[in-house]
């Protein structure tokens, strides 16, 4: 998704130079302390207990019951691309395999309002796309299929309906449209022609696009710049439009 396997090899050996070594030692620690923050029996699905009305003071405890693991996926998967460290990669799987198993992903308020994906599901969901692709190999192809599923239902399904097809934010300038977009079109490029019925991911690339192309001239283009936000939610924006090492 985001290098071939001889970039791979170059990055790794760039890591190990003298410039990249603090780089390279925080992979491994970080995987670690994540292995320790966020354990696999930690992960049980309870979503379905959070009130569908006055959501706003379980906001936060929503998130820390999955958009927590946003960094638990990222250097996990790291350590094992860089270093071949096994039990980082079967950690980033189990937790990928055990969030897939889980009925949904969204808060029972959102889903009660037809909304599918929000800004933080949207900048956690790059985190699933690079885990899917790093970790590939590990996963079994059941594995690899509750993954998708899951990936197909509660991002790329769940961003279109919200925001493609529902059209939920018709400005087309919020950040919010970055971070679910952007994740979806990494998903989607994660899982593009790994089965039959991925080499095809219409209607959703068409619509992210569109959607992805309507935000783009919005916040960019016009002689008042058309954005509506502060400065600092530009630079959420257009860090989490797509991911990049």
């Amino acid at each position: 998704l985001l290098f071939d396997s001889n970039r791979l090899k170059q990055l790794t050996q760039e890591l190990k130079s003298e410039r990249f070594k603090k780089v390279d030692f925080s992979i491994d620690s970080n995987a670690r302390a994540q292995r320790e923050l966020v354990p696999i029996s930690s992960l049980i699905y309870d979503l379905d207990q959070f009130p569908d009305e006055n959501w706003l003071p379980s906001w936060d405890a929503w998130g820390n019951h999955i958009v927590h693991t946003t960094e638990s996926l990222w250097w996990n998967a790291l350590a094992f691309a860089f270093h071949r460290d096994k039990e980082a990669g079967e950690y980033a799987k189990n937790v990928l395999l055990t969030l897939s198993r889980w009925k949904d992903w969204a808060n029972p308020w959102q889903t009660k309002r037809g909304r599918f994906a929000d800004h933080r599901t949207g900048t956690w969901s790059h985190r699933v796309a690079l885990t899917y692709d790093l970790v590939y190999e590990l996963m079994s192809g059941e594995e690899r299929a509750i993954a998708r599923k899951a990936i197909m239902q509660n991002i790329i399904q769940g961003v279109h309906r919200t925001f493609v097809f529902d059209n939920n934010i018709t400005g087309n300038t919020s950040n919010w449209i970055a971070m679910t977009v952007g994740g979806s079109l990494m998903n989607m490029a994660a899982i593009f022609d790994d089965e039959p019925g991925t080499e095809q991911l219409e209607p959703y690339f068409t619509g992210a696009v569109m959607k992805y192309y309507s935000f783009i001239n919005k916040v960019t283009g016009g002689k008042d710049g058309g954005w509506g936000e502060g400065i600092g939610y530009n630079e959420y924006s257009f860090s989490n439009m797509s991911l990049n090492i």
